[in-house]
């Protein structure tokens, strides 16, 4: 047979599978390594930390967080093959977003860091309700070099266990269902106690009032005073950066605790509580996952209620400060070249319009003086030419 023949039947897997007679072949199972058990010189115990999350400070809520502390440490400890590596718990936090969740983060970070091995936490729900947040970080941890698994007690189901991921996307989903579901509710709430007139105003950004138990706003005099002092600087028609000026060298603060600038003037001045009424839904959350506040331009309806608490300032005043901030709001209109007049008893003044605003007293006397050295030197070459 030549060397063409024999590549020939190389290539023709059919012909080869013919002649072809395969003997039994013999396998050896090479059996798995079991895994060290306690007692072992090699084992190691699975170092395992825990997850708990309230998402409101009430009184009920610590008592359930401080009963969550225990069991997942109890249970943690009873475990021969287990050691505890910490409970962490976020206080307060919503479970839509996790970069707000500061103990949510640290854990991750500890897993990723080589300290955690196995994670536990009630359910998806308490763990994550964003279903991309949920997905991503459980697959972060699965790619890790030393795989750690999430273990949800409520769904019985581990992030590494095989199949899973079906799963673990679907209970990420109802989570956030839910959670879209409560905010709806709250939402729902809200809205009907504004319609009513029940909602409660928040005062603990608005200098000048309180809100007693009931509910009801009442005045802090001595912060009312402050307030006062602001609107009388409009009327009188100082700037809101002189007004700032003024409170800082009188060492008053903000309700925050900063010193005043020239906007935290004119959210007061524009703020329609001061002469006791209330406007609800200036701003509503447009995204419950990013709770996002988005001001309120028209997209939702709004709720006015006038006389609804003591005013600070009287409702004449709080009228005439929106009028003059209303004027300072005009667009200014282009300010001509100034020309003083030349002849007759205004010689030498400097015509201005009323809407020009701004205009530095500099400018005009400046003018003034321009003209008035011009029409000097024009006299003089006059009279010189008569003579």
């Amino acid at each position: 047979m030549d060397g063409m023949a024999i590549r020939q039947e190389r290539r023709n897997p059919k012909e080869k599978a013919k002649k072809t007679n395969p003997l039994p072949m013999n396998v050896q199972v090479i059996p798995k390594k079991e895994k060290p058990k306690p007692g072992d010189k090699e084992f190691k115990p699975k170092r395992v930390a825990a997850y708990c999350r309230v998402s409101t400070l009430q009184e009920q809520q610590e008592t359930s967080i401080q009963a969550q502390q225990q069991y997942y440490n109890e249970l943690i400890e009873q475990r021969p093959d287990w050691v505890n590596a910490g409970v962490y718990v976020d206080w307060g936090k919503t479970g839509t977003q996790t970069k707000h969740r500061e103990q949510f983060n640290k854990i991750i970070a500890d897993a990723e860091a080589g300290l955690i091995d196995m994670i536990i936490t009630k359910s998806s729900s308490r763990f994550a309700r964003n279903t991309l947040d949920f997905i991503s970080v459980v697959r972060r941890l699965k790619k890790l070099k030393t795989p750690v698994g999430v273990y949800f007690e409520k769904d019985q189901y581990n992030s590494l266990d095989e199949h899973v991921d079906f799963m673990l996307t679907l209970m990420a989903s109802f989570a956030q269902e839910e959670s879209r579901t409560i905010s709806s509710n709250v939402r729902w709430g809200i809205l009907v106690r504004m319609q009513n007139g029940t909602f409660k105003i928040q005062t603990q950004c608005l200098l000048g009032y309180d809100t007693s138990e009931d509910g009801l706003m009442y005045i802090l005099p001595e912060e009312a005073k402050i307030v006062e002092v602001i609107y009388e600087n409009c009327i009188r028609g100082k700037s809101y950066a002189e007004t700032a000026r003024i409170l800082n060298d009188m060492g008053v603060v903000t309700i925050k605790g900063n010193p005043f600038t020239g906007g935290a003037v004119k959210n007061i001045l524009l703020n329609e509580k001061y002469c006791g009424d209330v406007l609800m839904q200036k701003t509503f959350v447009e995204d419950y996952l990013t709770h996002k506040s988005v001001k309120n331009t028209g997209q939702m309806e709004q709720y006015y209620i006038k006389d609804h608490h003591p005013a600070i300032i009287a409702r004449e005043d709080w009228e005439l400060a929106q009028d003059i901030i209303a004027r300072k709001r005009k667009p200014k209109k282009p300010q001509k070249r100034l020309k003083p007049v030349k002849e007759g008893a205004l010689k030498g003044f400097v015509p201005i319009e009323a809407d020009w605003t701004d205009l530095p007293e500099k400018r005009l006397v400046s003018a003034s003086e321009r003209g008035e050295g011009k029409y000097k030197k024009k006299e003089k070459f006059k009279n010189e030419l008569s003579t």
